[in-house]
């Protein structure tokens, strides 16, 4: 693909790519966007940000949609007015105006983070589900 196309545009158009024509299992597209986020951060597969937001954001798996429910429902209910892809921008923007060193936070940040926000919550308190010592 590189060969013949260039680099991906976007960590989306390559975790769409990587989900019809190289992914198999029950849930592809989410093994895919988690091999596109990889990919992006080596370099020369997907065409570096000029450091303007990325409008399209990334697919956000199940780990970050349950990490943003919790937000929404226990930390910043005003997300609950939005859709998900404006409810990152908005993360992404508080995470700028916080601190000047966040700068560099990007959606596939906030989406990782996301999905480990969750499982920290659900591993540290065992009325969530999984606890420490079950692991």
């Amino acid at each position: 693909r590189l060969g013949r196309l260039g680099v991906f545009g976007s960590v989306q158009e390559a975790s769409d790519f990587i989900a019809r024509e190289m992914a198999w299992g029950k849930r592809p597209q989410f093994s895919s966007n988690e091999v596109a986020k990889d990919l992006e951060y080596l370099g020369g597969v997907i065409r570096p940000s000029d450091g303007a937001e990325d409008e399209s954001g990334v697919n956000l798996g199940p780990g970050a949609l349950k990490g943003l429910d919790l937000l929404r429902s226990e930390v910043h209910p005003e997300l609950d007015d939005l859709d998900d892809q404006d409810a990152v921008k908005e993360i992404i923007h508080w995470l700028h105006e916080f601190d000047s060193d966040l700068k560099w936070m990007r959606h596939l940040d906030v989406e990782q983070a996301l999905c480990e926000y969750e499982k920290y919550m659900r591993y540290s308190d065992p009325k969530r589900g999984i606890s420490a010592t079950q692991v």
